[in-house]
């Protein structure tokens, strides 16, 4: 959309389009903080206090913090989700 626009026009070179929308039913999290600090508390983040929760989830190897979300979504029933 953004490259298509006339203002735009020279501002964007590539783009990649992708289908879908944010905002349909299973795309979005219900729950997501309480998902969010599980994935934390698996990627080994104190969850509190708050301030330890940012230091270690803004620190910590990307690796990690993937592989925390991978276990999470392993052990996820989906329609709890939606």
């Amino acid at each position: 959309m953004y490259t298509m626009t006339e203002t735009n026009t020279g501002l964007f070179h590539h783009a990649i389009a992708e289908s879908g929308s944010m905002l349909t039913d299973w795309a979005v999290d219900r729950n997501s903080t309480k998902h969010g600090m599980r994935i934390a508390e698996l990627a080994g983040c104190p969850l509190e206090p708050y301030a330890d929760l940012l230091h270690c989830l803004r620190s910590i190897d990307a690796i990690d913090l993937r592989n925390a979300q991978t276990a999470f979504s392993v052990g996820v029933n989906f329609s709890d989700i939606l």
